[in-house]
């Protein structure tokens, strides 16, 4: 049986990287049953809302354009620097990444496959045999009511990038399943994080096509020097 709906429309705090006006709209329902969250998957597939199922709690958000925004700078750095640098990788964008057995699903709002690139390229992945992605991205303006890190770490994902608070963090999976913050990616050791997290925080005043095309100079001009 489903428990009262918790319903969120909320402007988030002011700070870098978060426009005040920005508002913030999740409905959460608790009691969901996994075949609820599959014939909801089912219909919506890969649009919107987004949902987060952790053993029976379903948030589903409709994202901002601030949210939207940040999130394609993140994924576009990544990218640039992976190109830039001849780093193969295969991008998964928002794909949904779920399994039955731990009760849990959700969409990354960037997720990349690095290390395991080979093992997945040019097909479609099954989580009951294939590998998660090396890397997800999260972009919170808010927290959520579901914390994604619960249900990626049952999936095995190795690496979250998430900027939260005006702050980009890193949390890399523990031998406990746990996540732990550490100072450099797993993924990408060499990726210049605090220009990403300048970035971000200078989202709306800068503009993010600018960004992303100074950046790839950036890296580019490097790549040769070395």
């Amino acid at each position: 049986m489903m428990t009262p709906v918790a319903l969120a429309s909320a402007s988030a705090p002011s700070r870098a990287g978060v426009p005040a006006e920005v508002v913030v709209h999740r409905l959460t329902l608790r009691g969901i049953p996994w075949s609820l969250y599959d014939q909801l998957l089912a219909a919506v597939g890969n649009g919107l809302p987004r949902m987060t199922y952790d053993r029976g709690s379903l948030e589903l958000e409709m994202p901002s354009k601030a949210h939207e925004s940040l999130k394609w700078i993140a994924g576009r750095f990544v990218e640039a620097y992976a190109e830039e640098s001849g780093i193969d990788f295969d991008a998964a964008g928002n794909t949904t990444w779920r399994r039955e057995d731990i009760e849990g699903g959700l969409e990354a709002d960037e997720s990349y496959y690095i290390q395991n690139y080979s093992r997945i390229r040019g097909r479609e992945v099954d989580l009951a045999v294939d590998p998660p992605p090396d890397l997800a991205i999260e972009i919170d303006l808010s927290p959520p009511d579901v914390e994604k890190a619960s249900v990626y770490a049952r999936l095995g994902v190795p690496e979250i990038w998430r900027w939260r608070e005006g702050r980009l963090v890193v949390l890399a999976r523990q031998i406990n399943g746990n996540y732990a913050e550490v100072q450099k990616s797993l993924a990408l050791p060499d990726f210049p994080l605090g220009d990403l997290a300048s970035a971000l925080a200078g989202y709306p005043q800068t503009e993010p096509a600018r960004m992303v095309a100074q950046f790839r100079r950036q890296v580019r001009d490097g790549s040769r020097k070395a």
